[in-house]
C-alpha cells in the first residue's frame, strides 16, 4: 500500500505488524522528543534544529534512511517536516479506515460455498 506525503509516494502497509511497531515505537520516542509548549515559548535554531532532528529519526525509522530528505526536497525546515509528519498520520489513518471499511463490506457479501448442494 502506498501513501502519499507531500507529492512523494513511499510504501507503508498500516496492517503490517513490523511496519506498525515501527511506526509505534517512533512516535512514542518523537513525543518524548517535541514538546509544542517548549517549541513556541523557545524557537531558537537550537531548538529548531533539534526538531527537525527527531522528525528526521522518525522518517527514517519509519520509511527507511533519507526518507525526510526525499519529502523535503533536501532542506531543512522543521515546519515542513512537521506537516510532513502530520500527512503521514493522517494517510495512515484514511489506509485504515478505507481498509477497514473493505474489509467490513466484504464481509456482508454470502458465502457461496454450500456442502450440501454437492450431494445432490
Amino acid at each position: 500500500m502506498t501513501i502519499c506525503i507531500r507529492g512523494h509516494e513511499f510504501e507503508f502497509d498500516v496492517f503490517d505488524l513490523d511496519a506498525m511497531e515501527r511506526y509505534g515505537a517512533a512516535e512514542s520516542a518523537l513525543g518524548e522528543s517535541i514538546d509544542p509548549k517548549v517549541i513556541s515559548a523557545d524557537p531558537s535554531p537550537e531548538r529548531l534544529s533539534a526538531v527537525h532532528e527527531a522528525l528526521t529519526v522518525f522518517f527514517d525509522t519509519v520509511l527507511g534512511e533519507g526518507s525526510l530528505s526525499i519529502i523535503l526536497d533536501g532542506k531543512r525546515n522543521p515546519v515542513d517536516a512537521l506537516d510532513a509528519y502530520y500527512d503521514l498520520r493522517d494517510g495512515a489513518l484514511a489506509n485504515t479506515q478505507a481498509r477497514a471499511a473493505a474489509v467490513a463490506a466484504r464481509s456482508k457479501i454470502p458465502d457461496k460455498y454450500n456442502p450440501a448442494r454437492l450431494k445432490k
